[in-house]
């Protein structure tokens, strides 16, 4: 079954560096794109435009997120992100996950790409469940040519 979902995600600023909303025990990464570009929030804000389909296929599952974000005053941009994930069981007792993430910088930001490779394994001892996991990131950062 396909899930869509589309919003619009406002976090206020006054243009003042220091004075804007903050979530600091938000997930950042979950609603605002996974490339983590606004951790810290911008002086003038970050209006967030989102559409994210999810798709299951079997017992896997596709997902895709694109993010317009823009300042929510002065309605300057900041740039485009594109997420991409593929997840699924393999074998009895382990799961991958595989994640991509592009962000196209508008004006000054950095353009940065990152993918993401995730391996589960769970296996149930005697009397308790043994999990690990095994995480792999790849980051690049291209800086923009004036």
């Amino acid at each position: 079954m396909l899930s869509v979902f589309a919003g619009v995600e406002v976090l206020e600023g006054n243009g003042r560096p220091g004075e804007v909303f903050t979530t600091p025990l938000a997930a950042s990464h979950q609603h605002n794109g996974w490339v983590d570009q606004f951790l810290s929030m911008p002086a003038g804000g970050l209006e967030d435009r989102y559409l994210k389909l999810s798709q299951r296929v079997g017992r896997g599952q596709f997902d895709l997120a694109v993010h317009e974000f823009s300042a929510n005053i002065a309605r300057g941009r900041y740039g485009r992100e594109l997420d991409l994930a593929a997840s699924g069981p393999f074998l009895e007792d382990y799961s991958v996950l595989l994640k991509a993430a592009n962000f196209r910088a508008d004006g000054q930001n950095a353009d940065v790409s990152k993918v993401w490779v995730m391996l589960d394994a769970s296996f149930q001892a005697s009397t308790s469940r043994f999990h690990r996991s095994l995480e792999i990131v790849w980051e690049r950062d291209a800086w923009r040519q004036s």
